[in-house]
């Protein structure tokens, strides 16, 4: 065993949060307390069409969480939230929202986690995050929580904000469902890790092919804690996945791989 390389995902494995609806949701926030508490002008039907769109979205993370919205349901979520809040908003006030958001989600990063990435660090390996989540939101959660030398900024691999001269036009979303190939562009042909000495944590479906192409490279996938049972029982038996039973236990096996 030889673990040199370490990528995982963000949502659902470093952060409790599955997915970024939190951060809309502060976005949001945002816009309807500028408009109401600091007297910024705001057509009803602008505040009307805010509020439904909260609605919607509430809507669409659970029952798409539940398989009840198809496979494209994260894909649709962002194009209403693009269309209906951020598009023509400035890009300064997206990132203030980014930042209050962080301050916040700060409490939800798994230490049990960060904490044995953060010293195999240390012993000279090296680290990354891939992940369909928005790039600026991760590097302030992680600055927020400490952690921001666990995994240097150059080597967090996210989406990001859209934009054209300070105007917002969507979070973009191009990592989602393309996790294997920036996996293998990013991180092995950019960055030179080797596969063969690569782990990669995942939580969640979106996170198999980086699996599958580790297993067949003979490399590490890693099971986060925050995963279901089912998941963890599933790619144990299938991509013979590392599932820990607890800090120790993941502190140990990326020591011990080395």
């Amino acid at each position: 065993m030889c673990i040199n390389y370490i990528v995982s995902d963000w949502n659902g494995t470093l952060l409790k949060y599955p997915d970024e609806c939190k951060l809309y949701s502060r976005v949001l926030i945002d816009i309807v307390k500028a408009q109401c508490w600091y007297g910024v002008p705001i057509h009803p039907a602008k505040l009307l069409s805010l509020a439904e769109t909260t609605v919607r979205l509430w809507v669409l993370e659970r029952r798409g969480r539940h398989g009840k919205e198809g496979d494209d349901y994260v894909e649709r979520m962002y194009d209403l939230f693009n269309k209906s809040a951020i598009s023509g908003m400035a890009v300064d006030s997206i990132q203030k929202s980014v930042q209050e958001y962080a301050k916040r989600a700060k409490k939800q990063v798994d230490p049990r986690m960060l904490r044995p990435i953060s010293e195999a660090r240390n012993m000279g390996k090296q680290t990354g995050i891939l992940s369909a989540g928005h790039e600026d939101g991760i590097k302030a959660v992680l600055r927020e929580a400490g952690y921001e030398h666990a995994i240097p900024s150059q080597d967090v691999v996210a989406d990001t904000l859209d934009q054209e001269y300070g105007t917002a036009i969507g979070f973009v979303l191009r990592i989602y469902k393309n996790k294997r190939r920036f996996l293998i562009e990013e991180f092995i042909n950019q960055r030179g890790f080797k596969p063969q000495e690569t782990a990669y944590m995942g939580d969640s479906g979106g996170d198999e092919p980086c699996f599958e192409y580790l297993a067949e490279e003979g490399g590490y996938p890693i099971i986060s804690f925050f995963a279901s049972d089912d998941f963890k029982q599933r790619c144990a038996e299938k991509y013979n996945a590392f599932v820990p039973a607890s800090e120790e236990e993941l502190r140990e096996y990326l020591v011990s791989a080395s």
